[in-house]
């Protein structure tokens, strides 16, 4: 993520876009869908607050979609260099939310390794309510 602040805005879907939504461009007119599916308000309308919602259209959204695995597999390579796959875990967890695993979760996630990828993985976590739903 870029944390710098103002600058020129980008799509929110844009593969090169890697900052926070504030920065993103909103057109009145065409709004992304990725935004639709998370409750973003209205743009024609005030909006004194944001409903939060957890529906099935959001979860095959985040299963299919291709900015989400493209996000996945770039959070992926990041950590790829990080020596043991206990510790590559533990880094993902942290850039991803913020947290370490708890044991349970990192025993999870070893096992998810045996048969899956690490991209797989950073997109499972993407898509957790901890992730989406984060202030």
């Amino acid at each position: 993520m870029d944390h710098t602040p103002f600058g020129p805005s980008q799509e929110v879907e844009a593969a090169e876009n890697v900052r926070r939504t504030v920065y993103s461009r909103v057109s009145r007119s065409r709004l992304s869908p990725l935004l639709k599916h998370y409750d973003f308000p209205d743009p024609m309308q005030s909006s004194g607050g944001r409903d939060l919602t957890t529906t099935s259209l959001q979860q095959l959204f985040v299963l299919n979609s291709q900015f989400l695995q493209d996000a996945a597999a770039a959070i992926a390579k990041s950590v790829r260099d990080v020596p043991t796959e206990s510790r590559r875990m533990r880094e993902l967890y942290r850039r991803l939310l913020s947290r370490d695993p708890s044991a349970a979760e990192l025993d999870l996630a070893l096992s998810f390794l045996a048969k899956g990828t690490l991209e797989q993985y950073a997109q499972v976590l993407l898509s957790t309510n901890e992730e989406i739903l984060w202030p």
